[in-house]
């Protein structure tokens, strides 16, 4: 190929270098943003409160999840995207912004506990044969992950008086069903439950969850992979900064077989 080619596709390569750069400067600004406002939510929540145990900073978070969101399922709750970079980059700040269902309540309810370093699952709820009819978060709590529900403020007891886990509450509805408020849709009995939806991307997911299964047995499918990317912007600039080595390898590659010296 003529040095002709090799000039005008080396300048072209270092325009889009320049637009991903540019990119990846919003992608972390847009994740500072983000990472301090659930700081000053978590903040704000408590305070006026001081040693705390680990279930009332867990209870107090979903409580402050619901005020935010719930207001507004009435103005976002249902609707269409708003524009491209509300489907896009629906990261935590957006979520928390369009309020919306039992999704966007539990993926802001994630972030605010990851934030204050309690681990996390966003089990989606399978009612009959379908998976996905509602989602909830399960929190870590003295070794057991309990469920909270943000769409209704709500979370469970056993008898004991203790949190109720997943498999708590599956085995022994009748008990629990007592606990929920009165606009709960009764559908939602905790039948199932899974953590990831590996049927989502075709092929990928598979593969990655045969990956994990091999390094974790069992244990794969009480991973919840959207627990690790509920900061979107961040997920973006790791892939993009990942990505610029190669892209950064065949622009000095066009360079040298270009006729164009610097």
């Amino acid at each position: 190929m003529s040095s002709r080619f090799y000039n005008i596709t080396f300048l072209a390569s270092v325009l889009f270098l320049g637009f991903i750069l540019g990119i990846m400067f919003f992608l972390k600004l847009s994740s500072n943003y983000e990472e301090l406002l659930f700081e000053r939510i978590i903040s704000t929540s408590f305070q006026s409160k001081k040693n705390l145990s680990d279930e009332e900073r867990v209870i107090g978070l979903l409580d402050s999840t619901y005020k935010l969101l719930n207001p507004r399922k009435e103005f976002f709750g249902g609707k269409e995207w708003l524009s491209i970079r509300d489907k896009l980059l629906r990261s935590s700040d957006i979520q928390m912004l369009d309020g919306g269902a039992c999704g966007t309540h539990s993926h802001v309810l994630a972030k605010l506990l990851k934030k204050s370093n309690i681990p996390v699952r966003i089990a989606q709820m399978k009612c009959g044969k379908e998976y996905g009819c509602h989602i909830v978060v399960e929190a870590k709590l003295n070794n057991k992950f309990v469920v909270l529900d943000p769409l209704y403020n709500l979370f469970f007891r056993n008898k004991d008086g203790q949190l109720a886990s997943f498999s708590e509450i599956s085995n022994d509805w009748n008990f629990y069903k007592s606990q929920v408020p009165k606009d709960y849709g009764m559908e939602m009995r905790y039948e199932g439950v899974r953590y990831t939806n590996w049927d989502k991307i075709p092929y990928f997911m598979p593969m990655v969850k045969k990956i994990l299964t091999l390094l974790f047995g069992d244990d794969a499918e009480n991973i919840s992979i959207r627990t690790y990317v509920l900061n979107l912007y961040l997920t973006y600039f790791y892939m993009l900064l990942i990505s610029l080595p190669f892209m950064l390898g065949f622009s000095v590659y066009l360079y040298k077989r270009s006729s164009i010296r610097l």
